[in-house]
């Protein structure tokens, strides 16, 4: 994974370290043969904090907020509170913590991801869809919102953190390859 991400072993650990020390990952265990094992979900609310949290610090309560919290939004929607029952038509998914973990857990429908915006000050995570439909290349955007994100005042300065396409398929493939890893 650390590969995939483009980061050190190190800096990997000491992010998973910061959210399992916070009590988020399931069957997480610390000291001489501990680590959190590489499940959908673990992995799925790794990349949440990661892409969701500027620090370390905030990444774990960050990354539960948002696993649960942002809900799939209709393209149409005229206000997010009224919508927040439909599902993500990529995976058939609610909420983003469940979208990310089908992603990971079916590397085929990984496939079909572009990329992953994120944009904090907002509140906002937005999974990019390409398909070729009748040989045209096709681009569709699915949001996902924590309930405030549309009363939020958009900051003239913000910073959006992106996760590839690419990067999510070869975590994804790469669990499915070998069961028995830890984050």
């Amino acid at each position: 994974m650390a590969a995939a991400l483009k980061m050190t072993p190190h800096e990997l650990y000491d992010w998973e370290r910061a959210i399992r020390d916070d009590g988020q990952f399931s069957g997480a265990r610390s000291g001489p043969g501990g680590g959190t094992p590489a499940t959908p979900e673990n992995v799925s609310l790794f990349l949440i904090a990661l892409l969701g949290s500027s620090t370390k610090r905030n990444a774990g309560r960050l990354a539960s907020v948002f696993k649960i919290g942002a809900s799939y939004v209709l393209p149409d929607a005229n206000s997010r509170h009224d919508h927040y029952k439909e599902s993500c038509p990529l995976t058939g998914q609610r909420t983003l913590g469940d979208t990310l973990t089908v992603l990971l857990a079916l590397p085929k429908k990984a496939r079909d991801v572009d990329r992953i915006e994120v944009d904090c000050d907002v509140g906002t995570f937005t999974i990019w869809e390409k398909f070729t439909l009748n040989e045209q290349s096709h681009t569709l955007c699915h949001l996902f919102a924590l309930p405030d994100a549309d009363e939020k005042e958009v900051p003239p300065i913000r910073t959006v953190r992106i996760l590839s396409g690419d990067a999510l398929r070869a975590i994804a493939e790469a669990m499915t390859s070998d069961e028995d890893t830890n984050v």
